[in-house]
């Protein structure tokens, strides 16, 4: 059992400390936007080499290659949607427009976004649903004109912008400004 346990510990650090270097790798010599694709190719591979591994070192039964299949796909889920969220969800840019101060709020009640260069601002309506959706989920506080990050979309706001950072998310760099 424990051995099982570091197996599946070591797969998950494997698996992502490679995830992030095939993904640099890729998006250096082929800079793309498929990154669904990506991430796709990149964790079928980790996965792949991670269970010839354990075959050539005797240490994999029908249960463990299950388990290490099922992690696989666990972890590519998660990198996917967390990634992809990051790169192109207008609720995540709208977290770094209101840092950026450029949401404020008028006194009819009517959101006011000034100073954005991202195209994504352009659909009022969505970016004014995006922020009445951060403000419910706690997100966003507004004070009278003042519309600011509350603690908690702080920290979102930093974990995106580092995964952007890592990850070199061009929708990301495209669209929080």
């Amino acid at each position: 059992m424990r051995s099982s346990i570091k197996i599946c510990f070591k797969f998950l650090l494997y698996f992502e400390v490679t995830l992030y270097f095939a993904f640099r790798l890729i998006q250096t010599f082929i800079p793309s936007t498929l990154i669904f694709d990506q991430i796709l190719f990149i964790s079928i591979l980790n996965t792949s080499i991670f269970i010839v591994f354990l075959w050539r070192k005797k240490q994999v039964s029908s249960d463990m290659f299950i388990a290490i299949i099922s992690l696989g796909l666990s972890f590519m889920l998660i990198n996917q949607t967390f990634i992809l969220n990051v790169d192109r969800s207008r609720s995540t840019f709208v977290l770094s427009w209101v840092d950026k101060g450029f949401v404020s709020k008028d006194k009819s009640g009517k959101f006011i976004t000034e100073g954005i260069s991202s195209s994504e601002s352009i659909n009022s309506l969505a970016t004014e649903q995006r922020l009445r959706e951060n403000i419910d989920r706690g997100l966003i506080t507004v004070e009278g004109s003042k519309v600011r990050l509350t603690m908690s979309g702080s920290l979102l706001l930093r974990v995106c912008e580092t995964t952007a950072h890592l990850f070199s998310l061009q929708g990301w760099k495209k669209n929080s400004n």
